[in-house]
C-alpha cells in the first residue's frame, strides 16, 4: 500500500512540474485523468491474473530431503 501512494506522490509532482514550466494547468486534469485510468486498467488485469491462477500459491515442486 505504501508504494502504490508513493508513486502516486511522485507522479502528481512529476504531473504538477510539467504544469508548472509549461504554463498550461489543464495538463494536470488530463495527465492524472490519464496515470489514473492505467492505474486502474493495470489493477484489473493483477485481479483477473490472480482469479484465474489459484495455483500460484501451491508448489509444485515435491519435498525432497537431504541426507
Amino acid at each position: 500500500m505504501k508504494k502504490g501512494l508513493i508513486t502516486g506522490i511522485i507522479a502528481l509532482l512529476i504531473v504538477l512540474a510539467i504544469s508548472y514550466f509549461s504554463g498550461i494547468w489543464s495538463f494536470v486534469y488530463y495527465l492524472c485523468g490519464v496515470i489514473g485510468l492505467v492505474s486502474i486498467v493495470l489493477s484489473l488485469d493483477f485481479l483477473i491474473y490472480s482469479l484465474g491462477n489459484k495455483q500460484l500459491s501451491t508448489s509444485d515442486r515435491k519435498n525432497t530431503k537431504v541426507v
